[in-house]
């Protein structure tokens, strides 16, 4: 992210480029492992009469997740690293908390501990990162 080229590119071309290549790398594995199920799973969609759910989903699924991402190195450019942190930590305690409201699931104390360690933990670690990116990373 540091070179002239990536510079010039922009938050949200250097992040088209990265999911291009993303794709490219992952796709000989794909290939691999995955496509010999693909025939089967098709027919048990298209028996199910769920064809057209299916692919609306999983475009509309790629398109937001995409769109987030690329939100996402817009807002890296903007803010400095600890404040993109500290929002990303925002962000995951507020879909645990509309999750809870929309699925109407209950939030028990120990859940919500659990939640409470594990969004702390997430912050803490995101915090430690970038202050030892800083210094070089070594700790000497």
């Amino acid at each position: 992210m540091n070179k002239p080229w990536a510079k010039a590119l922009g938050p949200e071309n250097n992040y088209s480029v990265v999911t291009i290549l993303a794709l490219l790398f992952t796709l000989p594995f794909v290939l691999a492992f995955d496509v010999r199920d693909f025939a089967s799973v098709y027919d048990l969609v298209v028996k199910a009469g769920k064809l057209k759910e299916v692919i609306q989903y999983s475009v509309l699924s790629g398109l937001t997740f995409y769109i987030y991402n690329e939100a996402s190195f817009a807002a890296l450019e903007k803010l400095s690293p600890v404040t993109h942190s500290v929002a990303n930590t925002l962000k995951r305690v507020v879909i645990i908390v509309v999750s809870c409201i929309v699925f109407k699931t209950e939030m028990t104390l120990l859940g919500g501990i659990g939640s409470g360690i594990a969004v702390l933990g997430t912050l803490l670690y995101s915090l430690a990162k970038k202050q030892f990116k800083k210094g070089g990373g070594s700790g000497h």
